[in-house]
């Protein structure tokens, strides 16, 4: 117990350590993956963790205390904060952290210390990635006959905030992409806008990236608005015949159901009669 109370006094002043004094080792994780920490520290097996104080612990801001992603105390499973419930694991051997179901939320600084005679600390940095979708390009003609067209590309979901970049016929746009966070899931969309006089034909390119990610879309914009032809004139036609047919049609069927509530068997036969030769022909 009281090799515990040092771990609680230590781990006070762990957040205050700068940066610089211990070298730290960057980990790479997507959103939704598994993040892989390694401690650097295998114990033997002549000296099992039970004889080892294990904890590792996620820097959440000077004067604050830290968060415990998974602790070990006299080999059995010790404190541990409840955004990591049920998504840490520990190689007990390597003392490797594994997490699960990794969010945004889970990128920083984490701490590996085991309590034993001399301390042993090492510092990792787990950034956090999600791909973007591919960029999706919107083009927005003011009217047919004017030159401004509105150009509109947005992409969703990724995480770290990317730079995009726009390319007119191989030259850059100058824009400002807007980002904006999710408030649960910390995942950023962005969207840029940029308004251009079409004067030629033009190739349009828009690309969200961040380092060891990229995505593009392309279109062409035609300087005309396009042409759409009218139906030909035989389709035209056939399309008035038929409906007159139906109008025809409608109207015959409506006269008989209404004389048919005539109690008239002649009249209610020969209207079938005059119905049955029309829609034979």
């Amino acid at each position: 117990m009281g090799d515990q109370n040092h771990w609680m006094q230590y781990a006070g002043h762990t957040s205050s350590h700068k940066s610089g004094v211990v070298q730290m080792t960057e980990v790479k994780a997507k959103v939704g993956g598994v993040a892989k920490l390694p401690c650097g520290y295998n114990i033997h097996s002549d000296n099992p963790l039970k004889r080892y104080g294990v904890y590792w612990q996620k820097f959440v801001g000077k004067g604050q205390t830290d968060q415990v992603a998974l602790s070990y105390w006299e080999g059995k499973k010790d404190k541990i904060d409840p955004i990591y419930q049920n998504r840490t694991t520990m190689d007990q051997r390597n003392l490797t952290l594994w997490i699960s179901s990794v969010k945004v939320s889970d990128e920083g600084k984490y701490t590996c210390l085991i309590l034993k005679d001399p301390l042993y600390r090492r510092e990792l940095y787990l950034s956090v990635e999600a791909d973007f979708s591919n960029p999706i390009i919107n083009v927005t003609r003011h009217a047919c006959g004017s030159a401004l067209v509105t150009l509109r590309c947005s992409s969703y979901g990724g995480y770290p905030k990317p730079n995009m970049s726009g390319l007119l016929n191989n030259k850059e746009v100058e824009w400002t992409p807007h980002s904006v966070s999710d408030n649960q899931t910390e995942l950023i969309n962005i969207t840029s806008e940029w308004e251009h006089n079409v004067t030629e034909d033009i190739f349009f390119q828009c690309t969200v990236s961040y380092p060891g990610f990229s995505a593009s879309a392309s279109c062409t914009i035609p300087k005309e608005c396009p042409v759409v032809k009218p139906p030909s004139h035989w389709i035209m036609i056939a399309v008035s015949v038929s409906l007159a047919c139906a109008v025809v049609v409608a109207a015959l069927a409506n006269i008989q159901r209404t004389l048919s509530n005539i109690k008239h068997p002649s009249l209610s036969k020969l209207l079938g009669t005059v119905s049955d030769q029309f829609l034979s022909v």
